[in-house]
């Protein structure tokens, strides 16, 4: 499962949270203004996840991308590893491995998609940890394992932006102890009560102690309240093309909540809690996968020790073989196993290109390539926005006055001095023309001097007197390409069918 979890990288928020920690290790202090976006150079920022930056520039320092890669892998399959160790704190010990290798693998199946370079890894870990002392507190009740949470919050708090998630999870076994005391299940002394009360309040406290305050939650919850429609993560998970993980996790969790050997109210609330803010936003489908495996493991547990002789070790051990062989030819299929940077989601080419034809400058760029051009140009360069901006800033306005080709859209770009403009032909997941990249085939002042599978490169017509033009016919190829990838993923979407024709008429034309 760590080899299996490599992985390139194609997300693009990891970029802005490695020039953060650049930032913070070169300054030695957190960042208050904004520092590389230039529409808001010296407004007031708030830089979340900030441990998570730092963590992940310090990684590539020690190795580049294969130690950043080797470090993502080894965080997903610890998270699945201590979910499954939570699980056989009550479990017999017939066919463990087999069973733990069954629902580890699915998990992974149905997870893997969100194993990419984001501080949701960190934690997927700090939430399996955090299951596994709740499962050994309610079997043994020495409350003193509740010690652990205070400080996890703590830490995670520096490292994601949701740390409060770690508050639900313990609310829903924190409901199953309270039922079983009410059960008389257990005797509890007065003293245990109030330890418990105090670990409530310690964990409600803590997670505002980051160098953040607030301010970090009130992040998190702008970019739900603000959420871009465009943004696939954002949208229902039965809108997008992870549907089907929603339902064969939802199908699998209620089957482990058939089977379970004993009713519990914490399986229930944490598959009731995490299948919600998963069917709202797609993104959320790989914890409601987390939250699965120890119901899940515990009910084939169960099945395993009661019907043995249907359940052999033969058996069991096929039924892993086949799906270890299932996750490796998926990601074959996929080409986005190993390490480094997938090159068809980025301006590498073009990055080169920009710091041969000027020392330094503002770089016009599409809203989630801002991050990658501001590690990769350095602090010489400035870019327009990127994927950090969550409240509301002029420079959100100005990415899109300039996309949107408004009709001030030349002088903006005056404003700034824009030395050059890098934006896809259409727009992701919609299929719609870049309004600016169609102004752009009819401007003489800019000139179309790369295409790559990212999108397309414009330079100012005196940066780039001495390079060779492209023809602008390759805007409408480029379109063409573009749409036929997002038409692989999305049969259905009518809009960019309409557009690819147009596109190809336009070349045609041209």
């Amino acid at each position: 499962m760590f080899l299996l979890s490599f992985r390139q990288i194609s997300d693009p928020d990891i970029w802005f949270y490695l020039v953060q920690g650049r930032e913070i290790v070169a300054s030695s202090r957190i960042p208050l203004t904004e520092f590389y976006i230039f529409p808001a150079q010296g407004e007031p920022a708030t830089f979340s996840a900030i441990g998570f930056g730092v963590l992940y520039f310090l990684v590539h320092q020690i190795g580049g991308f294969f130690a950043m890669a080797a470090f993502n892998a080894a965080l997903a399959t610890s998270a699945i590893f201590m979910l499954l160790m939570a699980a056989q704190n009550r479990e017999p010990a017939s066919n463990r491995i087999e069973t733990s290798i069954i629902v580890g693998l699915l998990v992974y199946l149905l997870a893997e998609f969100r194993f990419v370079y984001r501080p949701e890894n960190l934690l997927f870990v700090f939430l399996g940890t955090e299951i596994f002392i709740l499962e050994a507190w309610l079997k043994d009740r020495i409350s003193l394992r509740l010690l652990w949470l205070p400080p996890m919050v703590a830490v995670l708090s520096l490292f994601h932006t949701s740390a409060v998630l770690l508050l639900i999870v313990f609310a829903c076994y924190l409901a199953q102890y309270i039922f079983e005391l009410a059960r008389n299940r257990h005797t509890s002394k007065a003293r245990e009560l109030w330890f418990v009360l105090g670990i409530v309040l310690l964990l409600i406290a803590v997670p505002w102690l980051n160098p953040n305050g607030w301010e970090q939650f009130l992040v998190i919850l702008r970019s739900l309240i603000n959420f871009n429609s465009d943004l696939v993560e954002y949208l229902p998970a039965l809108k997008t093309e992870y549907r089907w993980h929603f339902i064969f996790t939802l199908i699998l969790a209620m089957a482990a909540l058939f089977f379970a050997p004993v009713q519990r109210i914490a399986d229930w609330l944490l598959i009731a809690a995490f299948a919600a803010v998963a069917w709202i936003y797609a993104r959320n489908i790989g914890l409601f996968a987390m939250m699965i495996a120890v119901p899940l493991s515990r009910a084939l547990h169960h099945a395993v020790h009661r019907h043995g002789q249907f359940f052999t070790t033969f058996r069991l051990r096929w039924i892993a073989g086949i799906l270890g062989i299932y996750a490796l030819a998926g990601l074959i299929a996929a080409e986005r196993w190993g390490y480094g940077v997938a090159a068809e989601t980025v301006f590498s080419r073009a990055a080169v290109m920009i710091r041969q034809m000027s020392t330094g400058g503002n770089v016009m760029n599409f809203f989630h390539h801002g991050g990658y051009l501001a590690w990769e140009l350095g602090p010489s360069y400035k870019v327009a926005v990127d994927g950090h901006f969550v409240r509301s800033s002029f420079a959100s306005e100005y990415h899109d006055r300039v996309m949107r080709a408004d009709n001030d859209w030349k002088s903006l770009l005056s404003r700034y001095d824009v030395k050059f403009i890098l934006t896809p032909a259409t727009l992701p997941y919609s299929g719609e023309f870049v309004p600016l990249a169609q102004e752009l085939a009819r401007q003489d002042k800019w000139v179309l001097v790369n295409t790559e599978p990212a999108g397309l490169m414009f330079a100012r017509s005196d940066i780039a007197q001495s390079w060779r033009p492209i023809e602008k016919r390759e805007i409408w190829m480029q379109a063409i390409r573009e749409l036929d990838l997002l038409l692989d993923t999305y049969p259905q979407n009518h809009a960019a069918r309409a557009a690819r024709a147009e596109a190809k008429r336009r070349s045609a034309e041209n």
